[in-house]
Formats: C-alpha cells, structure tokens, sequence
C-alpha cells in the first residue's frame, strides 16, 4: 500500500515531515489539498483538521512531530534522534515548533493574505488547474477563515515578531557554539528550524518555488535583510544543502 502525505505545499510544518521522509528515503505520494475546502477532506481521513496528516498503509498519523516521531520509530535509520542527547533534541523541536513556527505563520500571513496575486500563487501551488479556480472563487471565503484560525491582526502580529525575534537570537546564540543545535551531528532539532524558518530565508533546495523578491511584501524582506549576515540565514541554506 502506498505511503500517502496529505499536505498545503506552502505550510512550513508540512515541510517539516516531507523533509524528514526524504532524509530516511521512505518512498510516498504527495497530495496537495486546498487551504479551506480541506477541512471536508481530512474529517474523513483523521481525528483533527489540521495538516500535515500521513497516511501510511491503514495507518494515520497527524501533525508533523508525531509523524517524525513515527518515522523514528520505524526507520530509525539514517537516525534523526538519539538516546544521549533525546530530552535536548525534543526540547528544541517543541520551543521550535511554538516560538517559531506558529509565531512566523502569523506573521507571515499578516503580510500575504492582503495581497491576494501572492496569497493565491503561494497558497495554491502544486494544485491542479480545477483547484485552482475553486481557491480563486472561495478566496474572500478562505481569507477570512485563515484569518479567524490564526487570530491574524495587527497586535498579535506585533506579538508573533517579538516571539520570532526572541527565537532568531537564541538560535544565532546557539550557532556561534557549533554546526548543529544539539550535539555534533544533524538531528530533528536542526530540521526542524530549518524547515520553520524556510519562508523566511528561501532556501536554494526547498521544494517550494518561491515568488520573486519584488512581489514580496517589503516589510518580510526588510526582516529577511535583518538576518541577512547572521548565522541562522547561511545556516539554514547549509542545512538544506546538506541535508534535503
């Protein structure tokens, strides 16, 4: 049976789990889903709404830790985890996961979702043609309701880049120590930031075709040009370099 992800292209912790499927070459089946309509979809599929969910013969995982967990689990070699440095390792991913991915999803949304060219080009590739219609006519319908989920408005959007500006310093902190965030070799945690902080610095081999530079909102680049010459923003590239 086939190993089936069901994913938004766009989503950074969808991202997160098909990096990790790639890093231990588990063969599978990308599905894109509209943002919106999926809802009706993945009720059938899973317990929750939310993406990414793996669907792997009669099994379904949701949400790009358990599934990272799962792969772990099952292909634990190439290793993306080990026993001397787990309780580090996980601490990590969850404060990645929290002060980085959630946080820069709001913020990043607070900026793409007025612009609806970029929100429907970013929002709807690797979708079929049919899809994409359907995303261009439910759009006031899908903006709202990503708006409402994410609680997106100008004071949690300020809140969000605090939190994200607090994270990028503790990360450049960490990587003035050493290559990886834990130990001396590549592990979930490093993974993780690199998938959550890839739409912020485009890194070269991320599966995802990102928009020029002139159609992204100024205030996104002036961030991207804020980080530019600290470690994190050539370390994520290395890290997809290296790793993807």
């Amino acid at each position: 049976m086939k190993t089936l992800l069901y994913q938004f292209k766009l989503s950074h912790f969808c991202e997160k789990a098909c990096f990790a499927l790639d890093y231990k070459k588990v063969p599978y089946q990308v599905i894109n889903l509209i943002p919106g309509p999926h809802l009706f979809y993945v009720k059938r599929i899973a317990p929750k709404t939310t993406l990414p969910v793996l669907k792997d013969g009669n099994t379904i995982i949701q949400d790009s830790t358990e599934i990272l967990n799962y792969l772990e689990n099952k292909y634990p070699s190439p290793p993306l985890d080990n026993e001397k440095n787990h309780n580090e390792i996980i601490e990590w991913e969850e404060y990645l996961d929290e002060d980085v991915g959630i946080h820069l999803r709001r913020y990043f949304y607070f900026h793409i979702l007025p612009r609806r060219k970029l929100a429907t080009y970013s929002l709807t590739q690797g979708l079929g043609f049919f899809q994409k219609c359907l995303f261009w006519l439910l759009w006031p319908l899908i903006k709202k309701a990503m708006t409402k989920q994410m609680r997106i408005n100008p004071e949690s959007a300020a809140r969000s880049l605090a939190r994200l500006r607090n994270a990028l310093a503790r990360i450049n902190l960490r990587l003035t120590e050493g290559s990886f965030l834990v130990g001396d070799s590549f592990s979930r945690a490093d993974l993780t930031a690199a998938t959550l902080l890839a739409p912020l610095f485009f890194p070269e081999k991320h599966p995802f075709i990102w928009p020029k530079e002139k159609e992204w909102p100024p205030t996104l680049l002036e961030l991207r040009s804020e980080y530019k010459n600290t470690p994190v923003a050539p370390w994520v590239n290395w890290i997809y370099k290296q790793f993807r």
